[in-house]
C-alpha cells in the first residue's frame, strides 16, 4: 500500500512539472512574439551611423539662440545709434 502511495505522489510531482513546463514555454512564445515586434519597430529607424552627419537639437537651439542673440544686439544697437542722432 505504502508504494501506491509514493507512486501518487510521484506521479502527482510530475504533473505539477509538466504543468509549469507548459506555462514557461508559453511565456516564452509571448517573449518571442515581443522581441521580433520590438525588432520591427527598430528596422522602422536609420543606423546610427546615417544619423551622425544630422544635426542635434542642442546644435539647433544654440545656433538659433545665438542668432536671436545676434539680432537683439544688432537691434540694440541700431536703436542706440539712431537715438544719438536725434539728440
Amino acid at each position: 500500500m505504502g508504494s501506491i502511495k509514493e507512486l501518487r505522489l510521484q506521479h502527482q510531482a510530475v504533473v505539477e512539472k509538466v504543468r509549469a513546463l507548459g506555462t514557461s514555454c508559453h511565456r516564452m512564445g509571448d517573449m518571442e512574439e515581443a522581441l521580433n515586434s520590438l525588432r520591427e519597430t527598430l528596422q522602422k529607424y536609420p543606423d546610427p551611423e546615417e544619423l551622425r552627419g544630422c544635426v542635434t537639437w542642442d546644435e539647433m537651439q544654440s545656433a538659433l539662440f545665438s542668432t536671436e542673440t545676434q539680432q537683439e544686439v544688432r537691434s540694440e544697437g541700431s536703436q542706440l545709434s539712431s537715438a544719438l542722432l536725434w539728440v
